[in-house]
């Protein structure tokens, strides 16, 4: 009668013990991939960012250089100008 008794019990609560155990198991697995993939995530858009930034400096570097010598043709023709 007791292992009967048992048996049952083990029936009713070991298979709804198992049931939540591999939610638990599921749900864990599900975060941790969660995690993983923001890691990875995260990675990616430093890289982009870094590469955005040497892409601005050089844009800004060129666009300096340019500046510069329309300031120094500008500066040039006003001087023929008033010479003539």
């Amino acid at each position: 009668m007791m292992a009967q008794i048992i048996n049952t019990q083990w029936a009713e609560f070991g298979l709804m013990g198992m049931v939540i155990g591999a939610l638990f198991v599921v749900v864990g697995w599900f975060l941790r991939a969660l995690s993983r993939k923001d890691e990875q995530t995260n990675e990616f858009i430093k890289e982009i960012l870094q590469e955005d930034r040497e892409e601005r400096g050089i844009e800004r570097t060129a666009h300096t250089e340019t500046t510069n010598r329309l300031s120094d043709a500008i500066t040039e023709l006003t001087s023929e100008l008033r010479n003539r």
